[in-house]
């Protein structure tokens, strides 16, 4: 629908201001993604295009992956709809804090998603798009370069011993009822795209990764005739 760019953006802009924040020596806090999550520049759900037939949503800077680190500096309530203002791994921006868990500290963020570069004890996406299966919860799209750690073998739950052999049983940040990060299991079918620790640089694997895109839509940056 067509808006009324003055009133739409002015109540946007009264929020980010009444947050207060001045980006000086202001308290940060841990946040970890719990589902794919879009960063915009504005503080909202809404896909602003310059026409009704316009499917790029020019308020979209970036993404977010499940799992993916983010720092929030600043909080903003719009018509009952909470947003958080901080950085991603590549990317500053607003992100709906329904897709974002929070860590009570610094210690139980970076567990979440820190790993060694050589080691085997997670899982990573190497093709263009998987869905992370999650007991009690609707699946989650993991995009390429997706990071979810493995569960060790002496911690997998009784109830998913069993599935061990064709699943990988994976953690991932799962959110409670008060907004705080949980971490839950999952399982992720070893015939999927994923592979165990980081591939190896090779022409190959380049390839492979590259073509496991094609057909996928490009929505942003831009072009010149």
């Amino acid at each position: 629908m067509k808006i009324n760019n003055e009133e739409y953006f002015s109540k946007i802009l009264t929020a980010i201001k009444e947050t207060g924040y001045t980006g000086e020596n202001q308290e940060v806090k841990y946040g970890i993604c719990s589902g794919r999550a879009d960063l915009k520049d504005w503080p909202t759900d809404d896909i602003i295009g310059y026409s009704q037939t316009d499917t790029d949503d020019e308020m979209q800077s970036s993404a977010m992956n499940l799992n993916e680190p983010f720092i929030i500096q600043a909080k903003c309530v719009i018509d009952g709809k909470t947003f958080y203002w901080g950085y991603s791994t590549n990317c500053t921006g607003w992100v709906s804090a329904k897709n974002v868990a929070l860590c009570k500290t610094k210690k139980e963020w970076l567990d979440y998603w820190k790993v060694k570069t050589n080691s085997n004890d997670f899982i990573v996406v190497t093709g263009s798009r998987i869905n992370l299966k999650r007991p009690n919860s609707d699946d989650v799209s993991m995009m390429l370069g997706t990071i979810v750690k493995l569960v060790p073998y002496n911690e997998i739950p009784a109830d998913l011993a069993n599935q061990a052999n064709n699943n990988y049983i994976v953690y991932f940040a799962g959110v409670d009822d008060e907004g705080n990060a949980t971490k839950e299991h999952a399982l992720l079918n070893k015939n999927l795209e994923v592979h165990q620790g980081f591939l190896k640089l090779t022409q190959s694997n380049v390839l492979d990764i590259a073509f496991s895109c094609i057909g996928d839509a490009y929505g942003w940056g831009w072009y010149e005739w």
